[in-house]
């Protein structure tokens, strides 16, 4: 069985940047902002739920926000110690920390 492949008029055509990714006029720091409550609004809807303290953490990582993420990736290790993603966050919280 052979893989799928781009069809040949695809190969070579330079893709618009606003056709690739439509931003509507919103910068970067627009969009941290929005995700950093978009965050903390999961916390506040769920305030007992790992996943997402974790979302969150991962938000304030990005952002290299590291006293705030230690806060919020204990949080989530004492809510879903058991939870996957809540210790592959840890991990990305740690390696993050760890280049410092």
């Amino acid at each position: 069985m052979s893989s799928p492949s781009a069809p040949s008029f695809w190969i070579g055509m330079p893709i618009p940047l606003s056709t690739a990714c439509r931003t509507d006029g919103k910068t970067a720091t627009d969009f941290i902002f929005e995700a950093e409550q978009v965050g903390f609004n999961a916390i506040s809807l769920d305030d007992k739920n790992p996943l997402a303290y974790a979302f969150y953490v991962e938000i304030l990582v990005d952002q290299q926000k590291w006293d705030q993420a230690t806060q919020f990736i204990q949080s989530a290790l004492q809510l879903g110690p058991q939870v996957m993603d809540v210790h592959r966050v840890y991990g990305q919280y740690l390696e993050s920390i760890w280049q410092l």
